[in-house]
């Protein structure tokens, strides 16, 4: 019943004729607008203060362990995409491999439940509307149906959870500093060799 569900809702957000403005629209965020966002996370790690780096740390960590049980999901249960069932339009080419649940989306949600846990309220909402023209972008050309986002907001909800539990306060802060000595290695290099 949810298999039904879901593919009704994907036929009626992906047309049969879009327009081509839409479809180009839809076709940039559905394969481009992640790319910005850890642009996000820099911008956070570089001109914030201390509290946001350990927000862009749980964040990063939180991304990194809810790809980690998409590949594991996708090992154990195999949902196929709307082009592999036969259903619907793909106007976006893409390999055929588990739709369920979305990496962009996981990625996405991830990012935005850590940073607002973290109190990062301003950039988990800019993530979340980003999220959302996302999911709407790869349905709307026929990549995902809508329960593959749904999967990806619960797979997200439990590596966010996962990391606030298992990165102690002191813990985190050893990796924090760590973190910041690479940073400050790293842009002292690029420094020097600059000037020579």
């Amino acid at each position: 019943m949810l298999e039904t569900l879901s593919q009704t809702l994907f036929l009626m957000v992906n047309p049969a004729q879009p327009s081509q403005l839409t479809l180009s629209v839809a076709t940039f965020f559905a394969n481009w607008l992640l790319d910005f966002t850890p642009l996000l996370l820099a911008g956070l790690w570089l001109w914030e203060g201390r509290r946001t780096r350990f927000a862009v740390l749980a964040a990063g960590l939180s991304m990194a362990l809810g790809l980690a049980l998409n590949q594991l999901i996708g090992l154990i249960y195999f949902h196929p995409r709307p082009f592999m069932m036969g259903i619907g339009h793909a106007y976006v080419a893409h390999v055929p491999e588990a739709s369920l649940p979305s990496d962009h989306g996981t990625w996405m949600f991830s990012m935005a439940l850590a940073l607002f846990v973290h109190a990062q309220r301003r950039a988990a909402a800019a993530v979340v509307q980003a999220a959302v023209l996302v999911t709407w972008a790869r349905i709307y050309v026929g990549l995902h149906v809508p329960f593959d986002f749904v999967g990806s907001f619960l797979v997200a909800g439990c590596s966010t959870l996962l990391v606030a539990c298992l990165l102690p306060r002191w813990y985190g802060e050893r990796l924090l500093i760590w973190q910041e000595s690479l940073y400050r290695r790293f842009f002292g290099f690029v420094a020097i060799t600059s000037l020579v």
